[in-house]
């Protein structure tokens, strides 16, 4: 490495990170990054912010979540020049030992924390661990995955939320009702102002987020985002929100758009669509003339219904500027067998089965990268 200093360190950067892309365009294991954060010091860094920036503790069939959480607490002490890389936190197991090992790690640069496996009978240890997760003045994003949540737990956990969290997400997030209305054991000196939800088969959150003691304000709410719900107050909380929600995202095959007034959107901007179908069609004509509509996102790799250009544009939506098809390209190990066509290939066929849109200059596609899930 003595010839290393005729290049600067963004060009090492480069490199590193070009390496990175390979291993995950490739489907390889991080070995390559594991030998290069070895090599020398101009590769120190950032290998390593590429293998630390999203760590996960959860049970695995070898060891447990606890081990691997106390595992973490050494590594992150002898080296805690580690700890600034780490920008997502996953929790999958939430109780007291595990919670207790990673809260004494002085996170510093979270931005996103996932919590799931949380029983609903946790008692104040576990809150208490939750606390300092919560409260991490660089937490940004937190997000709720399966488990037993209790509904006071969970507003316990928002009643010590810091400000800067904006985003809210929820999968397969189901509290019951609470049993009598909640009171924090702990006052917060500001409420929780989420500006994004979503909502993953998470339907009674809505009943939650609607109770007068919930300490969430939504008040500030921008971006909505539901799959998968079923909820007979969904329209109470869109009158909760409607008047600053911009973004609205959903499922447009689901039989529950049937029930949602548009009318209670007047702020709206955008649409984001999951697979069109009927029920979408629907909604759209329902939406009132002086809709403040721009654009329409439309999730190209389902079937696009064949009478949904014709609603669109039979709709006045007088601001409307772009209909974008959005494709989510495959996972690098599916091209080997089953290779996609060109990209110019699969533009022209959006334009055929949308010619309109395409003659007015409205129409548009986007490729979106695989990074290991879905659009939604």
């Amino acid at each position: 490495m003595a010839g290393s200093a005729i290049l600067v360190q963004e060009i090492w950067d480069e490199i590193v990170d070009h390496l990175a892309l390979a291993c995950r365009a490739e489907a390889m294991d991080m070995e390559d990054l594991k030998s290069a954060s070895l090599i020398g010091r101009c590769f120190v860094s950032r290998p390593q912010s590429h293998i630390f920036r999203s760590i996960s503790v959860q049970n695995m069939p070898r060891v447990t979540a606890r081990v691997l959480a106390e595992r973490l607490l050494d590594l992150m002490s002898s080296s805690p020049h580690l700890i600034r890389y780490v920008q997502a936190l996953q929790i999958h197991s939430g109780d007291s030992v595990t919670l207790h090992s990673v809260a004494q790690i002085g996170w510093s640069h979270v931005y996103q924390l996932t919590l799931g496996g949380v029983e609903a009978a946790s008692g104040s240890v576990v809150l208490e661990k939750l606390t300092i997760l919560v409260s991490l003045s660089s937490l940004r994003s937190l997000v709720f995955r399966i488990g037993h949540w209790d509904a006071a737990l969970l507003c316990n956990i928002f009643a010590r939320c810091t400000t800067g969290v904006k985003r809210f997400t929820f999968v397969h997030c189901n509290p019951a009702r609470l049993s009598a209305p909640f009171v924090p054991s702990a006052v917060p000196s500001t409420l929780a102002r989420p500006t994004h939800i979503f909502l993953s088969a998470s339907s009674s959150m809505v009943d939650l987020l609607l109770d007068p003691t919930c300490p969430v304000d939504l008040s500030g709410l921008t971006h909505l985002r539901c799959v998968e719900f079923n909820n007979q107050r969904f329209n109470v909380l869109l009158g909760r929100v409607g008047a600053t929600l911009t973004h609205l995202h959903v499922i447009g095959r689901h039989k529950g758009l049937d029930d949602v007034n548009p009318a209670l959107l007047p702020a709206l901007t955008q649409l984001d669509v999951y697979a069109t179908a009927p029920p979408f069609s629907r909604f759209l004509a329902r939406l009132p003339i002086e809709n403040r509509i721009a654009t329409v996102n439309v999730h190209g790799n389902f079937v696009i219904d064949k009478d949904f250009e014709g609603v669109l544009l039979g709709r006045p939506m007088p601001v409307l500027k772009r209909v974008i098809v959005q494709v989510l390209e495959q996972p690098p190990e599916f091209e080997a067998w089953m290779p996609s066509p060109p990209s110019a290939e699969t533009v022209h066929s959006f334009q055929l089965r949308l010619p309109r849109l395409h003659e007015r200059g409205l129409l548009s596609v986007e490729f979106v990268p695989f990074q290991g899930g879905c659009l939604v």
